[in-house]
């Protein structure tokens, strides 16, 4: 497929990529014998196995290498406690030696590439094209970042009590499709990632969020991510809840 690379903008051969890496949807499928469950948000849909790993022809060759080399398998492995130093406490998990701002663009490199797909999972997140241009141009050419530039809120999934056929694994295979909010003066796209929960704000900062250790920002020198159980998150929550009730009536579709 000969087109322009979204990312270097030149006209090139395109590959199959992943927004969010191939290899978190590589461990969820087989946890699932090759392949996960789809859940619908609603009392009828009965849940559905799938193979979609929610790719798009967006990059040629050389782009997907830089994205993978420069910030993939770092941060994925920084998550998986491969690198820098893991503290976990009574209230949460601290990632200690480590590049924030390395750490904060390749939080952006996947907003990035969320925002630019047109994979339907991808279809309720879509930047004003400033943005988009913006982030690119930090991403490609490693800019520096303005301390403030994009706060983040990331939270690490538990479930602090048990939930009858939701175990406390099942967080680290939860793939949900990304959603905005909209606040009163700002706005933030969400995702979940190797049982992280991630928050991205952008234009601006909402006030209730400034003075939560959790929030992510140029000025720190650790990051922290507070327990929040998944069913915390309203936007998924009810989703999780009804198909937790189709398993347990045996409405599962095909594949």
């Amino acid at each position: 497929m000969q087109t322009v690379c979204k990312l270097c903008r030149q006209p090139k051969a395109l590959v199959n990529s992943h927004s969010i890496p191939d290899s978190l949807f590589r461990q969820i499928f087989k946890a699932g014998s090759g392949q996960a469950v789809v859940l619908v948000g609603d009392d009828v849909t009965p849940n559905v196995l799938s193979q979609d790993s929610w790719s798009d022809y967006l990059l040629c060759g050389d782009c997907e290498r830089f994205l993978n080399e420069a910030y993939d398998e770092w941060g994925l492995r920084l998550l998986r406690g491969k690198i820098g130093q893991l503290h976990r406490s009574e209230s949460g998990v601290t990632f200690h030696n480590l590049d924030i701002n390395r750490f904060r663009k390749w939080i952006l490199s996947l907003m990035w590439r969320i925002s630019i797909s047109g994979h339907k999972s991808y279809s309720n997140v879509n930047f004003p094209r400033e943005i988009e241009d913006h982030l690119r141009s930090v991403i490609l050419n490693q800019l520096p970042m303005c301390r403030f530039d994009y706060p983040m809120v990331i939270t690490r999934l538990r479930t602090p009590q048990p939930v009858p056929g939701f175990s406390e694994s099942d967080t680290r295979t939860i793939q949900a499709a990304p959603f905005a909010r909209q606040y009163p003066v700002a706005r933030s796209v969400c995702f979940v990632m190797i049982g992280f929960f991630v928050e991205v704000f952008f234009e601006s900062f909402p006030k209730t969020y400034r003075k939560k250790p959790q929030v992510l920002t140029g000025n720190n020198s650790a990051v922290f991510c507070l327990y929040q159980s998944p069913f915390d998150i309203k936007e998924f929550s009810e989703t999780l809840g009804q198909a937790l009730a189709k398993e347990s009536g045996g409405r599962n579709g095909p594949a």
